[in-house]
């Protein structure tokens, strides 16, 4: 278990001593591990160039980088034999190319000349007795375009087996490019010995090329890989022991890491005899033979030489460039005001989200990768939302999980938001189809942003130039006051949309609130939840068959107003709540009269008695009259309290 770390950021001495210690021994790992190849012949494919057939390889002051172009050439089928010649010349040989042309079976002179018979035979061989003239004349016919067939089958074999090697090494490189690459090598150091594993018979100086082949034609292209540099790869497998030394070295590495070095050049082979003088001190010289042959020289003990013996040679890659990495790293820790990596100190140290924020800040703190809000282009679930979150707060997160489960999905999302935060991204994968399959993710108007460089042999080359031509267009077509106009309508017009969000939450928050507001008892029974009054009330129908069924949609205002409900309670109180007998028939009201009108009727019925006592006292009244006079007029008062309830109720149903 790692301790707590007593180390501040990574600028802390302590840090900076650490990672330098770690870097060491993982540099030792590697070399533990790493197995150089003092062989050539241990490669899986090596294409000499002094049996490739004259014509092929381009000069290295030809326009493109191209080293040769192999035709692809398919046999041609062997002329077919006449019917005459059937039985007499093999079939199988006539059908491979060779440089003479197959006999005849029956012993026919080529020549045309008639064999003898003997004369104590008394039977005629078969050719003689169909007619040697005719088997002759059809054989000489057929054998004079045999031969031009097998000349020129002859003369392509051997451009046909470098195709067919060109062709195994470039499915070789589609199959398993990031196992295996092609190079160009030059420079092929001997050095004899007689115990087997101290012998040396490899390239010094290498360069990465391209097999492309021609989808129609099935040519082969052999070219160099634009914009990459050789190799000068002498220190991967020489060492003190073998009387190597690279002190004298620096201006003929220089050269060679040049990025307008061609190892077919004039340069290379100056380079090249240069080294052969410096390589093993001033005192011991090597023989430079600048041909193309490759005489194997390493059975003799004193075999020192080097020759430029040009080859095409198919390897795995090598360990070499994971220890010029951790190279870099020890050469980086030793600068002044250096920090010690924050990756490699998590491997030493048990570092807290916060402190790993603050590795790289004196001030102690450092802003949050994605902003409060960040906007997604697609669609996220719950666990790609919690690793984004994760981000907010350290430096990195492990996201681990079977295929189809969204990790690149994740990644392409936190992509396009950093990207729209001004933000630069690097994205590193083993494979090169990962960055493929990651970029055809991406929304298609950002995927022209993006500089994706894969291996070389896997047209890497043409998609960085594909990528620096989009991004060059884009920037010379772009007006960077009116993108910045845009930028800021479509955030404001996302912040206006991001508050009209917030307030139907707000509004939808509120309902959902008042759905489970617990309701004090608002009639003896009625309490709780709106849901649970409404049940208490269906529950009670039978009781109160008055009461109209819920609508399934209720209306957003009651059919009664405030104060035609209160008018309609006084009414039930007034006269009971027979005056709301179901039994009694309630009229459409639109065939009623105004209620205006009733009550000023009745207000004039009223004062029809005053009126008549004040013309005739009552007293001089029947008795009779005055009673009648006095029902009728509660009569009208009740009928018009019947009146008004009707209506009521009619229109609260």
């Amino acid at each position: 278990m790692m301790a707590r770390p007593a180390v501040r950021d990574g600028s802390d001495p302590k840090a900076i001593r650490d990672t330098r210690v770690l870097v060491d021994c993982l540099q030792d790992l590697v070399r533990g591990a790493y197995r150089p190849v003092r062989n050539c012949a241990k490669y899986s494919e090596v294409v000499w160039f002094a049996d490739v057939p004259e014509g092929l390889v381009r000069r290295s002051k030809d326009a493109d980088s191209r080293v040769m172009v192999v035709k692809h050439r398919p046999p041609f089928e062997a002329p077919r034999l006449p019917a005459i010649l059937d039985g007499r010349v093999s079939v199988e040989a006539a059908a491979t190319a060779a440089a003479e042309p197959p006999e005849l079976m029956d012993g026919t002179s080529i020549e045309g000349e008639q064999a003898e018979v003997p004369a104590d035979e008394g039977e005629i061989p078969k050719a003689l007795d169909i007619g040697t003239s005719e088997v002759r004349k059809a054989y000489g016919a057929w054998v004079g375009r045999w031969r031009r067939w097998a000349q020129e089958e002859l003369a392509a074999e051997p451009q046909r087996r470098l195709h067919q090697q060109l062709y195994r090494m470039a499915k070789k490189i589609q199959q398993d490019g990031d196992t295996f690459e092609v190079v160009l090598a030059v420079g092929l150091l001997q050095l004899g010995a007689e115990r087997v594993s101290a012998r040396v018979r490899r390239h010094i100086v290498t360069a990465p090329v391209t097999l492309t082949v021609d989808p129609n034609s099935v040519d082969i292209a052999v070219s160099l890989v634009p914009g990459e540099s050789g190799r000068l790869e002498d220190m991967e497998f020489l060492s003190e022991s073998d009387g190597y030394t690279s002190e004298l070295l620096g201006v003929v590495r220089s050269d060679v890491e040049d990025v307008a070095f061609h190892p077919l050049s004039d340069r290379a082979m100056e380079a090249l005899r240069s080294w052969s003088q410096r390589a093993f001190g001033v005192e011991r010289t090597l023989p430079f033979d600048a041909g193309r042959e490759h005489p194997d020289l390493t059975a003799e003990p004193q075999a020192r030489s080097l020759h430029h013996a040009p080859a095409l040679i198919l390897r795995e890659h090598g360990q070499r460039s994971v220890l010029g990495f951790f190279e870099g790293i020890a050469r980086a820790l030793k600068r002044p005001g250096t920090q010690a990596p924050l990756g490699l100190a998590q491997l030493l140290y048990d570092l807290e989200p916060e402190e790993c924020m603050a590795w790289r800040s004196r001030s102690g703190s450092v802003p949050p990768a994605l902003d409060p809000e960040p906007l997604f282009p697609m669609v996220t679930n719950a666990a790609q939302l919690d690793v984004l979150d994760r981000l907010q707060h350290d430096t990195s997160v492990v996201v681990q999980g079977p295929p189809g489960t969204g990790k690149t999905h994740t990644i392409s999302n936190l992509i396009v938001v950093l990207l729209a935060e001004g933000k630069r991204v690097l994205v590193t994968s083993e494979k090169g189809q990962a960055l493929k399959v990651l970029r055809d993710q991406l929304p298609a108007k950002l995927r022209s942003m993006c500089v994706i460089q894969r291996n070389h042999w896997q047209g890497g080359s043409t998609d960085l130039r594909q990528s620096l031509g989009a991004l060059a267009h884009l920037s010379a077509t772009t007006n960077p006051d009116r993108l910045q106009q845009r930028i800021e309508d479509q955030q404001t017009q996302r912040h206006q949309l991001m508050a009209e969000q917030a307030k139907l939450r707000e509004r939808l928050r509120a309902v959902r609130e008042v759905e489970w507001y617990e309701h004090p008892e608002i009639a003896p029974g009625y309490r709780g939840r709106l849901d649970e009054i409404v049940q208490a009330v269906e529950r009670g129908t039978a009781d109160y068959q008055w009461l109209p069924p819920l609508p399934a949609q209720p209306e957003q205002l009651p059919p009664l107003t405030t104060d035609e409900a209160q008018r309609l309670w006084l009414l039930v109180t007034m006269h009971g709540p027979g005056i709301l007998d179901a039994h009694i028939h309630c009229p459409d009201p639109a065939t009623l009269p105004n209620p205006t009108d009733v009550a000023s009727r009745i207000s004039a019925l009223e004062a029809a008695p005053s009126k008549l006592l004040a013309r005739s006292p009552s007293r001089h009244w029947p008795r009779r009259w005055r009673t009648a006079a006095t029902r009728n007029s509660r009569s009208w008062k009740r009928s018009a309290d019947h009146y008004e309830s009707f209506r009521l109720v009619n229109y609260s149903c």
